[in-house]
């Protein structure tokens, strides 16, 4: 995917990799393309997404904004779902990423623990970096 910054994450403790997924459509401009990780665990799921196919602030409440390793992240939860969830979402380079978090089970209530989710966009690792 040349033209894109790729980000990944390694799975916290207890999520599991479940798929990923690129979409780069020959001849076209890197701007629709897109890249996701799908992390899993019993009671968790987590989508770290390049370049989102939709604003994240579509149908969602902004909750907080904190910065993280230099950039703004901001926490959004959709309008749209009973159970709670939340959408970080936050630029780097002139690129747009996103990390989606929810409960596996899809009507579990419990609330997520917004903090601990911001500080996964520290760990999240980016193509253009250089191995040191």
């Amino acid at each position: 995917m040349t033209g894109l910054d790729v980000a990944w994450m390694s799975p916290p403790q207890g999520v599991r990799l479940q798929w990923l997924a690129a979409l780069a459509v020959p001849r076209v401009a890197p701007s629709p393309r897109t890249v996701f990780e799908n992390l899993r665990s019993n009671i968790l799921m987590l989508q770290l997404t390049t370049q989102p196919q939709s604003r994240p602030e579509i149908n969602a409440n902004l909750l907080l904004t904190r910065v993280v390793a230099g950039m703004n992240v901001k926490v959004y939860t959709s309008n749209q779902f009973s159970s709670p969830n939340l959408t970080l979402a936050w630029t780097r380079g002139g690129t747009t990423y996103t990390l989606w978090v929810a409960p596996t089970r899809l009507l579990d209530e419990t609330p997520l623990d917004i903090e601990t989710y911001v500080r996964l966009v520290a760990t999240v690792r980016y193509s253009d970096e250089r191995q040191g």
